[in-house]
């Protein structure tokens, strides 16, 4: 499991677990000042520009892509703003009936391409799906290990080590077990076995934590992890910001 994967799964609950059906509502957040700042000018077809930037003005029935700008913590206005990818595809009626509905994809890790296989959606929603933190072809920063740093080695050798194929700072460590999402190719009655497995993890994570690609500067000098930001809990705020966005008083979230 990625170091992303980890920290999205323990908080999945806090979103997901809203959705008892495809049109469970998301109340406005009034906001630590007692009062929601919706402006009541924004819309889907025209949201708040510093806020959200659409590649091309969006029609009625039409298909939009843009980017959503959040910043990196949401209780820190000077640290970096990140642009996160949104795709929506608008009622034809506007506003829609129905209001706001986000599509997910299941996760840890969804991205924007969740608009491509919805189907059964009743009209009248304006439906959207956005990349998570660090998820997606133009995520900046990237939670996947660049292209670049990947190769095919040397043929005719008897043995392999994950460095022979990479020197992504968040690969696995030599001599790690094979891992998946929910297992180990360990014994797990095997107490030495399993000690191993999570040292790697331990030197796997904190050499991916350390990676200059996650370093990340604010307004005022200040330095941030990219890695401390990511998560279902910030993707809650991201959510939130683009309701306010669009002008939505309410946020109804299909997905699993």
């Amino acid at each position: 499991m990625s170091l992303a994967a980890m920290s999205l799964a323990v908080a999945l609950v806090v979103i997901l677990g809203l959705c008892a059906s495809p049109t469970a509502a998301v109340a406005a957040d009034k906001g630590s000042a007692g009062g929601d700042f919706l402006a009541p000018s924004r819309s889907v077809l025209l949201p708040e520009p510093a806020t959200l930037r659409w590649d091309e003005q969006p029609a009625p029935g039409g298909e939009a892509r843009g980017v959503l700008m959040v910043p990196l913590d949401p209780s820190d206005a000077d640290s970096p703003s990140l642009e996160l990818e949104v795709r929506m595809k608008l009622s034809r009626i506007q506003p829609a009936p129905l209001g706001p509905l986000l599509v997910h994809c299941g996760g840890p890790g969804s991205d924007s391409s969740c608009l491509e296989g919805v189907v059964g959606i009743p009209a009248g929603f304006d439906v959207w799906a956005i990349s998570q933190r660090g998820m997606g072809p133009k995520a900046r920063p990237s939670l996947a290990c660049d292209r670049a740093e990947a190769w095919l080695p040397p043929e005719g050798r008897k043995s392999y080590a994950v460095s022979d194929f990479t020197n992504c700072s968040c690969a696995l460590p030599d001599g790690s077990p094979t891992l998946g999402e929910m297992w180990a190719d360990i014994d797990p009655r095997n107490s030495s076995q399993v000690a191993a497995t999570f040292a790697a993890m331990e030197s796997w994570g904190r050499s991916c934590w350390d990676s200059p690609r996650f370093r990340l500067q604010g307004r005022n000098g200040k330095g941030y992890n990219f890695l401390d930001f990511v998560g279902t809990q910030l993707l809650a705020h991201d959510i939130e910001r683009m309701r306010r966005a669009i002008g939505a008083e309410e946020m109804s979230i299909f997905g699993w």
